[in-house]
């Protein structure tokens, strides 16, 4: 599923998340394909990991913001650090 400015998730969106092994929080629908593919990757001898999973708006918001305001500091205008 593509989430960005020009595809918005709908207001009423409200997935049902579960607790994975890793400590991340993900679409419950996901877990056990999730869990093989980490262990085919053990299997194959690749090493996968989670960089992020699923956040609240508050706290992509917070991130976003948070990148903005480092690329303003870096000298960038609003629109560029966007």
């Amino acid at each position: 599923m593509l989430v960005n400015q020009d595809n918005p998730l709908p207001n009423n969106y409200a997935p049902t998340l579960a607790t994975h092994s890793s400590g991340y929080l993900v679409d419950e629908r996901i877990v056990s394909e999730l869990d093989k593919m980490l262990n085919d990757g053990i299997k194959d001898g690749v090493s996968l990991l989670i960089c992020s999973a699923c956040r609240s708006i508050e706290k992509q918001t917070a991130l976003f913001n948070d990148q903005v305001s480092g690329h303003k500091e870096e000298g960038l205008s609003k629109e560029e650090a966007i």
